[in-house]
């Protein structure tokens, strides 16, 4: 499997630090929660997510269905103490693993390497709103998904072409808590460059300062926007007051007015 999170290169080294930490405390919990033991699992860190390679004496359904799960409710009272939410995406593959001194090799970790960081997982993801998606490849889907189990619900997963560096292939999306996620190809589907526009936004929003609440900083006094804020601001030679969100002096909007007043 491969765990990769959203947005992530845009958060300042604090906040990456704590995203880091919540991502392994909430899969922890998840592995212990099914019974998947440390032993079963070798894991590698990538930064912002993680690779793992899964003992064969897990079942491949204990991780698409009750791990996936745990992973979906746990993120929801993790995210209701986040400012910026935590979103994952989960690209899931059955096969052989490689390993040597390095670490973690193969065909199969590529793929879901590929499967995770895809446009058209980011595309599903961001198109959802919500803050997991998992991607599983075709055999995957196949050998294991369509079969059904605890937590998995077949209609639930959607096929759509995915483009990989490799060359095309098919895989099957699933947003928990979705019946069926929109995927590419649906009429209307406007999830390119949705997610690069979500995480533009998230990224301003977590390096912009905080406003300067300072008696007299940039000619403001008494805060922003609250009780008792004063703003003087001066527009095409008059001198407007703005106290309480209520503008005074001469107002004009579109034409010259002449008109003394307090518009809000």
């Amino acid at each position: 499997m491969s765990v990769d999170v959203r947005g992530s290169g845009g958060l300042p080294d604090g906040a990456k630090l704590r995203m880091r930490r919540d991502v392994y405390e909430l899969t922890d919990k998840a592995f212990h929660a099914v019974g998947v033991g440390p032993a079963l699992i070798h894991r590698e860190d990538r930064g912002d997510g993680f690779i793992a390679a899964l003992d064969a004496r897990v079942p491949p359904a204990r991780l698409i269905g009750s791990w996936l799960a745990e992973v979906h409710q746990g993120l929801r009272p993790l995210n209701e103490e986040r400012s910026r939410p935590l979103a994952l995406r989960v690209a899931m593959h059955v096969g052989p693993v490689a390993q040597d001194d390095n670490g973690l090799a193969g065909e199969a970790m590529d793929l879901v390497c590929r499967l995770a960081d895809a446009e058209a997982t980011r595309a599903v993801l961001a198109r959802s709103g919500r803050d997991l998606v998992c991607v599983v490849t075709e055999r995957l889907y196949q050998d294991v998904v369509r079969h059904g189990g605890r937590f998995i619900e077949p209609p639930a997963y959607r096929a759509a072409p995915v483009a990989l560096k490799e060359g095309p292939t098919t895989a099957w999306f699933h947003i928990p808590g979705e019946p069926r996620p929109a995927v590419p190809g649906d009429e209307g589907f406007t999830g390119k460059g949705a997610e690069a526009d979500a995480e533009a936004a998230l990224s301003r929003a977590s390096r912009a300062p905080e406003p300067d609440r300072t008696e007299g900083a940039g000619g403001v006094g008494g805060g922003v926007g609250g009780a008792g804020g004063r703003f003087d601001i001066d527009v095409e030679g008059d001198s407007y007051v703005v106290t309480d969100s209520v503008l005074h002096g001469p107002t004009h909007f579109g034409g010259r007015g002449t008109g003394d007043g307090a518009t809000k």
